[in-house]
């Protein structure tokens, strides 16, 4: 590859399908403070694929409630808005590509790593703020989005810089951009913006490898950043068969401490990873 493929890169970007209406009605209503559960349950209803997995999600081992929910109103009460926005953008996504490159990623663990770093990040979060765990998770679903994209464009020849860079985050971005470039954060940030998603997703998807870089936001989003940048590497060494206190970033031991995350938590979600990702798979139909 060279820097020439990146033209490759906007021409996919731009022959993507924009997100469905459907999907829209749902987030619009869903940022409106006038919006009550029965209007957000009535729009889910009318997707019948839509409803059905949030059925299926919300009576699954991941969210453990103990009785059968069989109603989408009761699921929209239960899960509460954040969650039924990072489930629906989630799913929609996920959808697109999968459809498109799936052999490829499966040879990247590419959805087992967001689906890791989304379970990660939103286990983090609800220790430090229950309020912002749906918006971890969506960030950390979504954060290597641009990844798609390069396999959309390269197929193996991406598939072949994954392997080279062996699991390093770092040493990705770098080969992405020697080979490409521009690396899968820069690329994922236009297609965030291509989909209209809120500026506070698009900029921690820029920033998933950098978020000190988030300092112009609110503290939250700040959190929120350094949250997914943890959860990313805890997933990553899931996938690697490593422990957690064998993770290569400094960055990520400065940020546990800032953060004052116990290690018996990031023991305790590197553990449990592979189970959550099982449960949540079934969701995004990847079972």
């Amino acid at each position: 590859m060279s820097r020439l493929s990146l033209e490759e890169c906007t021409n996919v970007i731009n022959g993507l399908p924009p997100l469905s209406s459907a999907l829209n009605r749902l987030l619009s209503a869903l940022e409106n403070d006038m919006a009550g559960a029965n209007d957000i349950a009535r729009i889910i209803s009318f997707d019948q694929a839509l409803s059905a997995n949030i059925l299926r999600l919300v009576n699954s081992a991941y969210y453990g409630y103990p009785n059968q929910i069989t109603s989408i109103d009761h699921a929209v009460v239960i899960l509460g808005f954040n969650a039924i926005k990072s489930l629906a953008l989630g799913l929609a996504v996920v959808n697109i590509f999968t459809e498109k490159v799936y052999k490829e990623s499966k040879k990247m663990h590419f959805w087992e790593h967001s689906l890791g770093t989304a379970v990660a990040s939103r286990l983090l979060m609800s220790k430090i703020n229950k309020n912002y765990s749906e918006e971890a998770f969506t960030a950390g679903l979504l954060h290597d989005i641009g990844k798609m994209v390069f396999l959309l464009s390269f197929k193996d020849d991406y598939v072949k810089l994954y392997d080279e860079a062996k699991g390093d985050s770092n040493n990705m971005q770098f080969l992405e951009s020697e080979a490409i470039g521009a690396d899968h954060a820069k690329v994922g940030t236009h297609i965030a913006k291509k989909w209209c998603f809120p500026s506070k997703l698009c900029a921690m998807i820029q920033y998933h490898h950098t978020p000190e870089k988030l300092k112009d936001f609110d503290q939250m989003t700040v959190i929120t950043g350094c949250i997914v940048y943890m959860a990313n590497w805890v997933s990553h060494m899931s996938i690697l068969g490593k422990k957690v206190t064998d993770c290569p970033s400094e960055k990520f031991f400065q940020l546990k401490d800032i953060l004052k995350i116990p290690d018996e938590l990031l023991n305790a979600i590197h553990s449990s990873l592979n189970t959550h990702i099982n449960e949540i798979k079934r969701f995004f139909n990847m079972a």
